[in-house]
Parts: structure tokens; C-alpha cells; sequence
């Protein structure tokens, strides 16, 4: 869980109270680490990885070459759209020859399946394979891909490969860690990956990247050790602010991908202000996983308390609410628990970048296309139909 103070314009009669909200954030932080322990960050974590991923740098590219690599690979893409499956193989062989973290794993896709579309089934798998191997956690969707390239690609991810570790300790801590232009997760942190040559590239906002290539050996046990140097703040504000009757699915949407990223099942969020004389704390639980949000609870501190006197006692009675919120189950009665405009998915801010040759438009072009009955049934894993057409299902 992580903990975090949140300004809130001011509305109706409530008054945010700045300094009453940090300090007793920090109280609350305190008394959660107490009753949950290691599964809560603390304050200097939680303030870095907010102020890290509040604005996101652009991180798609290391380089220009990677730029060009990408146009490559998208013009490889564009010729077996066409058909022009041996202008798509040349136009491969320069990628594999000026070989970038941004388009590795891609184009090894590509290949496969210029490879399956010719017949050179073995060429296929080796293909895959590779692909496999650079990100394993990689899955075909039906809706994307041919059926008979998804089973081919199923049973080679069945297929045993040696492994090794790859322990990341960095500076700053929260730096994200790429392996072939996929996020892994964040530093510290020792990942098991597959054996063999990677890329590994690792990024945070404000700092230089640092990108280099390793080879892994079949069960060694490597640690990588990055100070990455800070390239100033750019004047960014890292407060969070937001205004309660416009920027509710805006907050949500940052803190869903922020706990997505870090690990993080819940993220709560308190403010503390004043309405017509009365103290208030408000707090907001986002869960991560149901990508959504508990409705927004209210604590009314009593007359005889103040935040600057009682704040130990103030948040020991708001945890005990915040515990109570944690053991509900939200999809048992969501018109109960879910904050009204937050019933439905909430759309994370990252996602991945969908390619058009994972459509399923362009499988049924391409099926019925100038390659003929035999290029489409193979493509959809479907069977002759007596009427010479072809029938494409995607779920």
C-alpha cells in the first residue's frame, strides 16, 4: 500500500489546511507501516515514485537509430500487409543487422510470420522462439493473431529454456528496468529472465538513461549497479492537486497506473481541511487491481480534538476506518462501496502500443487476399468451406 497527501482546491465550504495535511499524512503513514508493516512504502519512497511517475518522461526511444529501426520495422510491416513477403524479409535482414532494443522483439514476430506464410514452418519457430526468449512474457491474443500461429507460438513457450538473475540495484531507487524495450518492473529488485544477449536499459524521470547490451550465462547470477545522473527538474511541480469536481477520473487514472507499476494493491489518499468549523479528514482508497475507488470517506474530528494537539490519536481512528475499507469486498455490493462515478473500468494512462498488423481486420484481408485459399486457411486455421469462402471468427 502506498500513502499520500492530496491537495484539493478548495470547494463549497471546505478549506484545505496544507501543513494539517502533511504532517498528519505522515502520522497515517506511520501507523499503517506499524499495523502492516513492510507491505506499506514509506515516506521517501512514496514521495519519489509519486513524483516519478506524475509525469511520465518520453521513453520510448534510446536514440535516432532506434527512430530509424522503428520506421523499418513499420515499412517490413506495411510489405507483408501487401504481400510483398520478400521485400519484407530484406527489409528484416537490415533490422536483424542493425539490431535496436526498440524494435528487437517486433521484428523477430515479423519474421515468424513471413516465415509461416512461405511454408518454412522450422524457420517459424526459430523465429519465435527468439522472440520468446527476448520477452517471455509475451502472449498472442486471438483477436491479434492467426490461430495456427498462436498454437505454434503456445507450444514453443511451453518449451523448457535455461535461466538466469539479474539483480538491479540503482539510483535513483524506483528506476524502471527495460530488457529489449519491455518493462520489467522497478529497481531494486532480482528478476529471473532467459538466458543469453539482452539489452537492458534503465530509465527515470529527471535522470539520463543508461543502456547496455549483457549476455547472461544458463544459471549465473548477475548484479547490475547504475547511478544515473540527474538532468535537473525542469521547474515540475510534483504536488498532487486536484479539483474534486473535475479531476476525479483524472486522480484515478494516476494513481491505478502508479500502483500497476510499483506493486501496489491499494494507494490511500488523505486531505485534511476545515468545513464551517469543523475539522475534516477525507480519504480516498484506490484499488488497483479493480481499477476503481472506494467511496470517499469523511472523519469528523471531534470538537474536543485539534490536528495539532491530537494528531496520534486522529490517526489511529482514521486507520481503523482505512482497515475496516480494506476488508470490503467491493464487487460483492459495488452501489455500496464504489464512489458513484467510478463504477466501470477505469482506463489506465499506459498501455501497450498495438500494431496494425495485430488487428483483426488485417488477418481477414489478408486471408482474402491474392495469396489464395491455401495463405488464408493457414493463416486462420480454418478448413474448406464448399462454398470457397472463407470464415474468420475472432472472439
Amino acid at each position: 500500500m502506498m500513502a499520500l497527501s492530496y491537495e484539493v482546491k478548495s470547494y463549497g465550504a471546505f478549506k484545505y489546511k496544507k501543513h494539517e495535511t502533511e504532517k498528519l499524512t505522515d502520522r497515517l503513514r506511520e501507523e499503517l507501516l506499524r499495523r502492516f508493516g513492510s507491505a506499506v512504502y514509506n515516506k521517501e519512497e512514496s514521495q519519489f515514485l509519486f513524483s516519478y511517475f506524475k509525469e511520465s518522461s518520453d521513453s520510448s526511444f534510446e536514440s535516432a537509430g532506434g527512430r530509424r529501426q522503428l520506421e523499418v520495422l513499420e515499412k517490413a510491416k506495411e510489405a507483408y500487409f501487401n504481400l510483398k513477403l520478400d521485400e519484407s524479409r530484406k527489409l528484416l535482414q537490415e533490422l536483424f543487422q542493425n539490431e535496436s532494443q526498440e524494435a528487437i522483439v517486433e521484428s523477430y514476430l515479423l519474421k515468424g510470420l513471413v516465415e509461416f506464410a512461405q511454408g518454412n514452418i522450422e524457420s517459424a519457430k526459430s523465429a519465435f522462439r527468439e522472440a520468446h526468449r527476448l520477452d517471455d512474457r509475451r502472449v498472442l491474443e486471438n483477436r491479434y493473431f492467426p490461430p495456427k500461429v498462436i498454437k505454434l507460438y503456445d507450444q514453443i513457450k511451453s518449451e523448457s529454456y535455461p535461466k538466469a538473475q539479474l539483480k538491479v540495484d540503482s539510483n535513483p531507487i524506483g528506476t524502471e528496468v527495460w530488457m529489449n524495450g519491455v518493462l520489467l518492473g522497478l529497481a531494486p529488485q532480482t528478476f529471473e529472465v532467459p538466458a543469453g544477449k539482452h539489452w537492458i536499459s534503465l530509465r527515470a524521470n529527471h535522470y539520463q538513461s543508461s543502456l547496455q547490451k549483457l549476455d547472461l550465462k544458463e544459471g549465473a547470477s548477475l548484479t547490475l549497479k547504475r547511478s544515473l545522473a540527474w538532468l535537473g527538474n525542469n521547474g515540475k511541480n510534483d504536488s498532487l492537486v486536484m479539483n474534486p469536481n473535475e479531476d476525479q477520473d483524472i486522480l484515478s487514472d494516476r494513481m491505478t497506473h502508479l500502483g500497476s507499476q510499483i506493486g501496489a494493491a491499494k494507494i490511500a489518499l488523505f486531505t485534511a481541511g476545515n468545513d464551517r468549523g469543523q475539522d475534516i479528514v477525507e480519504t480516498r482508497i484506490i484499488d488497483v487491481k479493480l481499477r476503481t475507488a472506494h467511496k470517499i470517506h469523511r472523519y469528523i474530528v471531534p470538537q474536543t480534538m485539534t490536528f495539532e494537539n491530537n494528531s496520534a490519536e486522529i490517526s489511529q481512528q482514521i486507520i481503523d476506518q482505512v482497515q475496516a475499507q480494506l476488508s470490503l469486498d467491493l464487487k460483492s455490493k459495488p452501489d455500496q462501496y464504489v464512489e458513484n462515478r467510478f463504477r466501470g473500468d477505469i482506463v489506465l494512462v499506459g498501455y501497450r502500443r498495438k500494431y496494425f498488423f495485430e488487428s483483426p481486420w488485417f488477418w481477414g484481408l489478408l486471408g482474402a487476399a491474392g495469396l489464395g485459399i491455401g495463405l488464408g486457411l493457414a493463416l486462420t486455421g480454418g478448413s474448406a468451406a464448399s462454398t470457397g469462402t472463407l470464415g474468420i471468427t475472432f472472439q
